[in-house]
């Protein structure tokens, strides 16, 4: 079987969260038979605009593979586009919107248990989250589920990300 050589497009990743600060990524696709995820991008230029204004403009890479964008502010509502280069003229942009918050109307969580086939009991969250979704808006979610570990005093020590749905 013969794969083609290719590779050598511009892909960009963000992250865009509210009260967050905005992560970037930029780098060249690799052929299917390399055994690299991706290539490095050396020479980018990267430039983002918030509802129509530039807000950043900076070389790639900015010191890793991720650049930490901290002075960029993300707010509902806002609208940007990302706009990147390499010095052999490839070219790659995108926008997104950052959705209004959906208010929560309850959320209701219990730890249940049940006997799994060898007679152990296993233990297991059963929980229901309500929220009004406005139905003329399309809108994806994400549950994070967190495990927080908390002293006798009630201090938190820790927090870590569990799953997600």
């Amino acid at each position: 079987m013969e794969l083609p050589d290719g590779g050598g497009q511009l892909v960009m990743f963000t992250f865009l969260v509210p009260d967050s600060t905005l992560k970037f990524h930029l780098s060249r696709s690799v052929s299917p038979s390399s055994v690299d995820d991706f290539e490095r991008v050396f020479d980018g230029s990267v430039a983002i605009l918030r509802n129509g204004q530039l807000v950043d403009s900076f070389s790639f890479p900015y010191r890793d593979t991720w650049a930490s964008r901290p002075l960029v502010t993300i707010a509902e509502g806002d609208h940007f586009q990302f706009n990147a280069r390499d010095s052999r003229g490839n070219f790659i942009s995108g926008s997104t919107s950052i959705p209004s918050a959906i208010p929560i109307e309850t959320v209701e969580i219990e730890v249940d248990h049940s006997v799994d086939p060898n007679g152990a009991s296993r233990s297991f969250i059963n929980s229901t989250i309500i929220f009004n979704d406005p139905a003329a808006t399309r809108n994806f979610y994400q549950l994070v589920i967190l495990e927080k570990i908390v002293d006798i005093e009630g201090r938190v020590r820790n927090v870590q990300s569990i799953d997600f749905l």
